[in-house]
């Protein structure tokens, strides 16, 4: 809902018209220790795939939660709950579930975070994560950043520092994203897993490539061959393959649906997607199926 001004209402801010939330009734860390015993407190750590080997790793996010709590005599450590491997642009993690249970159960009165994109790394996803801990029955805290006493500052603050998380996300998604554009430009692999009959050359390298796997190019290539054959269904050639106790990458069994992905890679045709464009010489061209027999590299529109 937008204000009389026509400004836009923040994104966290919208749901607080008409609640009691708007009059500052929110529980505090003060309100809750009041008059009882110890605060149990509960550190929640969060790292993404790329963050585990940087300064967001859980180590660094142990020290800074254990310091936090020390220097506070109401409170008491209760535990830890760590997410490894999960983005902070999603609501639904294994541990923070488990979190949410133990403060459903009484067992936890303040979630503590050493920053608040360990929350989430977008506004949507911190908002929805802060409901979420508020609606069990505890508060949300951070090691760096004061949040305030309860009341409509801190859903302000709050609200300006999602602004902040999400910005700094955005900025870091760009970069990442102009640098695999550049090593895509330079004929280079921009990431993630090699395609079904290559392996990755130089892996962890800026120039990395892609290079015929022998032992899958041999399965592609008797693709290739029944394929040519004719008269066999995706399904025929999946089960040919299980036959002859070939299995996938992953050493399952193939079926339909995971051959069909391999046959339609563009991989094939010494091409790769980025950015969802397929390039050959500045022109798209569509995916077809061909034995891998040379260097693959990625291209960039």
């Amino acid at each position: 809902m937008d204000d009389p001004s026509g400004a836009p209402t923040p994104w966290g801010l919208a749901s607080l018209e008409g609640t009691d939330m708007q009059q500052g009734t929110a529980p505090c860390v003060e309100d809750k220790g009041k008059g009882s015993e110890a605060l149990a407190v509960a550190a929640y750590m969060r790292v993404s795939t790329a963050e585990k080997k940087r300064r967001h790793g859980i180590p660094a996010q142990a020290d800074a939660t254990r310091t936090f709590v020390e220097k506070r005599s109401a409170w008491r450590h209760a535990g830890s709950w760590e997410d490894l491997g999960e983005s902070g642009s999603t609501t639904s993690r294994p541990a923070l579930s488990e979190l949410l249970a133990e403060i459903a159960a009484g067992r936890v009165d303040v979630v503590l975070v050493s920053s608040l994109d360990r929350l989430g790394q977008t506004e949507a996803a911190i908002w929805c994560c802060l409901w979420q801990i508020e609606d069990a029955g505890a508060v949300l805290e951070c090691c760096d950043q004061a949040l305030g006493e309860s009341g409509l500052d801190r859903w302000l603050t709050i609200d300006r520092l999602a602004q902040a998380v999400e910005a700094d996300y955005c900025r870091i998604v760009t970069r990442t994203q102009s640098g695999r554009q550049l090593k895509a430009v330079g004929g280079g692999w921009p990431g993630g897993p090699a395609p079904y009959g290559y392996r990755i050359s130089g892996k962890g390298a800026f120039g990395s490539t892609l290079e015929v796997d022998p032992t899958e190019a041999a399965v592609v290539r008797l693709l290739a061959d029944l394929v040519i054959e004719g008269g066999r269904t995706l399904t025929d050639l999946a089960e040919e393959l299980n036959r002859r106790g070939i299995l996938t990458r992953s050493g399952r069994r193939w079926t339909r649906a995971n051959l069909h992905r391999r046959l339609k890679s563009a991989a094939f045709l010494g091409e790769a997607v980025f950015f969802a464009a397929l390039i050959s010489n500045g022109v798209a061209i569509a995916p077809g199926l061909m034995a891998p027999d040379g260097p693959c590299t990625a291209r960039a529109w």
